[in-house]
């Protein structure tokens, strides 16, 4: 409906602010062969692909964009999915738009895109996606939200593949503290092997 390439831009500066970040690997539709990462509304193979591939990758979070209007019921699809599988942030991100042109055109109409597409997600996945500050990219309110974003899905990755040592029995105190051992395992998926340490 508006200018493509310049969503097709955007989204491209976008990845390359991220890319930046040494300690993430950024995935994007691109990965199941999407072009240029970006998919439109109404493609369910491409939608269902990008799910496939994400759940294989086993992601730590997921950021969703809205280039433009009318893609909220693919972004649902894909928020639930994911989040029902791993139970990982589900986030949005939205830039503000361009100015209108001198003609009077659009270059992009993702700030409502992004209104009936939270209310989507929200409806599907039960619960409200997180969300990034309304802020331009690579600004210092974007660099803060990015920030936090990784740290939260460093502690997701770690917490996957933590292994704790207990050695002999703990105290009453310890269970009541910190929680009854076999409740962690059914609730983060914790995995107990016992070890003859002798």
């Amino acid at each position: 409906v508006f200018q493509e390439e310049y969503g097709k831009g955007r989204f491209a500066e976008l990845l390359a602010e991220i890319g930046k970040d040494t300690r993430a690997k950024i995935l994007t539709p691109a990965a199941v062969g999407v072009p240029d990462g970006i998919i439109y509304a109404g493609e369910l193979d491409q939608i269902q692909n990008t799910i496939n591939c994400f759940l294989g990758e086993k992601i730590d979070g997921l950021i969703i964009i809205p280039i433009n209007y009318g893609d909220e019921e693919s972004a649902a699809r894909l928020a639930t999915e994911i989040y029902r599988a791993l139970r990982i942030p589900v986030y949005t991100y939205v830039w503000p738009d361009a100015p209108i042109e001198s003609d009077g055109r659009r270059l992009s109409d993702n700030e409502c895109g992004i209104l009936p597409m939270r209310q989507h997600m929200r409806v599907v996945m039960g619960k409200n996606p997180g969300y990034f500050p309304f802020c331009d990219i690579g600004s210092e309110k974007f660099c803060g939200a990015w920030e936090n974003f990784i740290r939260i899905c460093s502690g997701i990755c770690t917490m996957r593949n933590i292994r704790l040592l207990e050695l002999g029995a703990a105290e009453t105190t310890f269970y009541e503290i910190e929680g009854e051992p076999d409740d962690l395992r059914r609730r983060f998926g914790f995995r107990s092997e016992s070890q003859d340490i002798w």
